[in-house]
């Protein structure tokens, strides 16, 4: 039985991890830094102070990390206010399709809250979606902690078992299978591969699969 559903929102909702990681490289190069997709990979599902420890890691501590996140932030904030942030094959149909199936969805996302939150206003598809929204500041750890998950959960009103986790990465995963919620994976930037088959539950091409495989589970 599924009485709830729990989205990421970066490389499943919507298409940003590859504008992401393009946006990235160009803003560090900006900086004279090298980021690599290898480096910007690492990244994917993880909280900013988490994401700055990595880059800094690979790029040393003067790696401007946070001039690089505010230029990053402005711009895709700015496309969404113009809702130009690039979509997710069927995100219109797959969420219309589970609101019409009376299942309660929430947003668990590693994005700061005041970003999430132009998305939500500016974004259509998004617009009123969702029962719970928790973001990474929500939280004391973030990804791969369970705790982002555990809340939304909560939130709904509907116990980590009986919820379905739709995540891209192997961070968001791991959070997932600590939190005992079974998981959809639909990859993005990480592709599945066989490391990650005690992660996934499972697995799923596009969001369009989404609500045949809530049937099929009910």
């Amino acid at each position: 039985m599924v009485d709830g559903i729990i989205f990421d929102m970066d490389g499943v909702l919507l298409d940003t991890e590859t504008y992401g990681m393009d946006l990235s490289i160009r803003l560090a190069a900006r900086f004279g830094y090298t980021l690599t997709p290898e480096m910007y990979r690492q990244t994917l599902g993880t909280p900013n102070l988490r994401s700055k420890e990595i880059l800094q890691g690979y790029l040393g501590p003067a790696y401007p990390y946070e001039a690089v996140w505010d230029a990053f932030r402005e711009e895709l904030m700015a496309l969404a206010r113009e809702d130009r942030l690039p979509k997710k094959p069927g995100l219109g149909e797959c969420l219309t399709g589970l609101q019409e199936r009376s299942i309660p969805l929430a947003l668990a996302t590693s994005t700061p809250r005041y970003v999430v939150e132009v998305y939500l206003e500016h974004i259509p598809e998004l617009r009123g979606a969702f029962a719970a929204v928790v973001c990474g500041t929500d939280v004391t750890q973030g990804k791969p902690a369970p705790d982002i998950f555990l809340l939304a959960a909560r939130r709904l009103g509907v116990s980590p078992q009986r919820c379905l986790g739709v995540e891209d990465s192997t961070t968001g995963l791991t959070g997932l299978k600590a939190a005992g919620i079974p998981s959809v994976m639909i990859p993005d930037l990480i592709p599945y591969n066989d490391s990650m088959q005690e992660l996934v539950t499972y697995r799923l091409s596009s969001l369009e699969e989404l609500c045949p495989l809530v049937d099929r589970l009910r």
